[in-house]
């Protein structure tokens, strides 16, 4: 319909037929890590605010097992649903529209890698709420975290690389044989 209507139709890349590299793609983007920033920045504001930070401190608890806990609860129930359950429908369906099960072994390298992304800005969530009181700068600095390498890239292209928001990048390549 588009390219009746304008006349000319542009070339774009070609379409991947391999269900292993159209599955891994899925994941790419800022969008799962947008999703873990903000779903985590509250994790001890919200309590510091409500008073019960304070009450479970002061019940014979250590500050490292209450910020451990968190973590662990925040990335298991993130890990499974913006990593793994991500991944198992997009092998399901490649399955069915591509009629072959994608490589296995090289998707579960990759979701193993990619777990990486979740602890990253988990950790930094549960970090930051040690010592910042407002959900609101946990945000600004997360975000700051995600967005300035892009910004500084521009000038100095290596930034890029080695910026957090290229954990996923690093999964794919490690996981495809790439460097």
């Amino acid at each position: 319909f588009v390219v009746r209507a304008s006349g000319d139709a542009g070339s774009g890349p070609a379409l991947s037929m391999d269900p292993t590299e159209n599955v891994l793609r899925g994941l790419g983007g800022m969008t799962i890590q947008i999703i873990l920033l903000l779903a985590t920045m509250s994790l001890l504001s919200v309590e510091r605010d409500r008073g019960t930070l304070t009450w479970n401190l002061a019940n014979p608890l250590s500050r490292t097992s209450l910020v451990a806990a968190k973590f662990g609860a925040a990335f298991l129930t993130l890990a499974i649903l913006t990593v793994l359950l991500p991944l198992a429908v997009s092998v399901g369906i490649a399955t069915i529209v591509y009629g072959a099960l994608p490589d296995l072994g090289t998707i579960g390298l990759f979701a193993m890698l990619y777990l990486t992304v979740p602890a990253f800005w988990i950790a930094l969530t549960v970090t930051l709420g040690t010592f910042i009181r407002g959900a609101g700068g946990i945000a600004g600095i997360g975000f700051a975290v995600m967005l300035l390498p892009s910004l500084v890239a521009g000038l100095v292209p290596v930034v890029n690389d080695v910026s957090p928001t290229s954990i996923g990048n690093w999964a794919m390549a490690a996981a495809t044989g790439g460097s």
